[in-house]
């Protein structure tokens, strides 16, 4: 230690290099990381369970609200279980919807038409491709046999010029 209380800075060659410094950074992130994590998932778990509570209570009380308003409504049109124009609302909101699922119906059909299409498409492609990979190895053992027939006669002939001249 020197006077001033402080110790004396480390020699050269024990001062840590720019890699040690990234290696030691890179852990201590590591590690906060973790911890993040950690304490997220924590909160999650924490969490869960009371925002379900809270969407039932929101559904129940969405119900309730609708109850009320449909008794405000019986109370104010003087027919209990009647709303105003309820014998033309509730065909007419089907009917629409009926019209919507249709339409929604036709244009998936006109999508899986097209894509069908695409995919025979793909098909004739791929046959002739396969076609047409099939077709090579029957070429390729016909030139094979011709080949090794080729090397068989030169063979021949290499061996009965050796025999003779030996």
């Amino acid at each position: 230690m020197s006077e001033d209380g402080k110790a004396p800075p480390p020699p050269a060659d024990q001062r840590p290099t720019t890699a040690q410094k990234d290696l030691n950074e890179l852990q201590q992130l590591q590690r906060k990381y973790r911890i993040t994590m950690c304490d997220s998932k924590n909160f999650e778990k924490h969490a869960k369970p009371k925002l379900q509570r809270q969407t039932t209570h929101l559904r129940r009380l969405q119900n309730e609200n609708q109850n009320l308003k449909d008794r405000l409504e019986e109370k104010q049109s003087g027919q209990p279980g009647a709303r105003k124009g309820s014998a033309k609302k509730p065909e007419h909101r089907k009917l629409k919807e009926f019209m919507a699922d249709e339409e929604k119906l036709e244009a998936m059909l006109r999508n899986e038409v097209k894509l069908a299409g695409q995919l025979d498409q793909q098909l004739e492609f791929l046959t002739a491709k396969v076609q047409g990979l099939l077709a090579v190895p029957q070429r390729s053992q016909k030139q094979d046999s011709d080949l090794r027939k080729k090397v068989a006669v030169l063979e021949n002939r290499l061996e009965t010029v050796t025999v003779k001249y030996n």
